[in-house]
Formats: C-alpha cells, structure tokens, sequence
C-alpha cells in the first residue's frame, strides 16, 4: 500500500519511517515481520508454552507449600510432644 501526504513524499508499508524503521536505523532487533497467520501462529504456540510453563510453576509452588505445612505441623506436634514430657 502506498499513500502521499502533500508534504511528503509516498512511502511504502516496508519503509514507512514508523517504529520499525527507526529501530533498524538505531541498529536494534526489529519485530519478526512474517505474514500475518505465521506471525499469529507464532505469538499463539508462544503463549501456549508460556501459560503451560507457568502452570508449571504453580504446581512446583503448590507441591512445595504442601510439603512445607506437612513438615511444620509434624514439627510443631513433636515440640508440644517433648515440652509435654518434661
């Protein structure tokens, strides 16, 4: 798509001077520019690993917690044990 302004001259969608183009002139990584269904297919395989990593996560922190209160309540009972001994 091409389009003209009456004081500049017409730009193409590639060279539209937006922020992609400052970001290749400042030498920086530029946002993958691949089609739009490849594009949407990559953003969606990567939210998919990222939600799947974090409920990962989340159960990593479950699973530890559960041991944590297993091994304090166990804990607890047997200082009450031995101060009741004595």
């Amino acid at each position: 798509m091409v389009w003209a302004h009456e004081d500049r001259p017409a730009r193409c969608n590639g060279d539209d001077g937006g922020a992609a183009g400052r970001a290749a002139r400042a030498g920086r990584t530029e946002i993958d520019k691949a089609p739009p269904r490849a594009g949407h297919r990559q953003r969606t395989d990567l939210t998919r690993i990222l939600l799947y990593l974090s409920n990962l996560g989340d159960r990593a922190f479950a699973q530890v917690m559960d041991t944590y209160r297993t091994f304090k309540t166990r804990d607890l009972a047997k200082i009450r044990d031995e101060s009741s001994e004595e």
